[in-house]
């Protein structure tokens, strides 16, 4: 079992099993950015897998999805979820 951290950039972040193949993550953003990525990472850095959101909103609840292959390849117990500006 993973447990989900966040990063300072996000303010909620809570995940649900759909179907055994795949986990949901819905989450909040502190602040308006435009034109970013959400990374989720181990503890070791490594990136399990990269979104690209033109804009994000506080008002607006994010959903981001992991396979199960992608969760069976973190080597650690923890996935952290992180926000950073996006190539303009």
């Amino acid at each position: 079992e993973k447990a989900i951290h966040s990063r300072p950039d996000i303010i909620f972040a809570t995940g649900r099993s759909d179907l055994e193949n795949r986990l949901e993550i819905f989450f909040r953003v502190k602040s308006v950015e435009k034109n970013i990525v959400i990374s989720v990472t181990d503890e070791n850095g490594n990136i399990i897998k990269e979104f690209k959101r033109p804009h994000v909103a506080p008002a607006e609840m994010e959903k981001i999805s992991l396979t199960k292959k992608q969760i069976e390849s973190v080597s650690t117990d923890k996935m952290i979820i992180s926000m950073k500006k996006g190539v303009e």
